[in-house]
């Protein structure tokens, strides 16, 4: 585990966090810009991080402005597909969330 301070607020204590941010600094983008492997269907423009000695696998979306953003989806067990359901059904709820937002929206008053 690795502690984080933030401007002398309350210190964090979380191994994601390490681990998040040493992707970042290896290169967090999806191959050819970067070291992710692409995630397919659903999940595409998705990538993974599955850290052998904690058993999981962190799946995100890289996203690159000025900046670049790790868009986490789902933490879950390093079994070959659960994190993958997982992130498909938060992917899914989601996007059934903004459609409904956006249909609201734009109904006449």
């Amino acid at each position: 585990k690795k502690t984080f301070n933030d401007e002398n607020r309350c210190a964090i204590t979380c191994p994601f966090a390490a681990l998040i941010v040493a992707r970042a600094k290896k290169g967090p983008l999806i191959k050819p810009n970067g070291i992710g492997e692409p995630a397919h269907g659903q999940l595409h423009g998705f990538t993974k991080i599955k850290p052998k000695r904690l058993g999981l696998r962190v799946m995100y979306r890289p996203i690159q402005n000025t900046r670049i953003i790790m868009e986490i989806i789902a933490i879950g067990p390093r079994d070959r597909n659960k994190v993958y359901a997982i992130a498909a059904n938060h992917l899914h709820d989601f996007r059934l969330e903004t459609s409904e937002c956006h249909q609201a929206d734009t109904r006449p008053p």
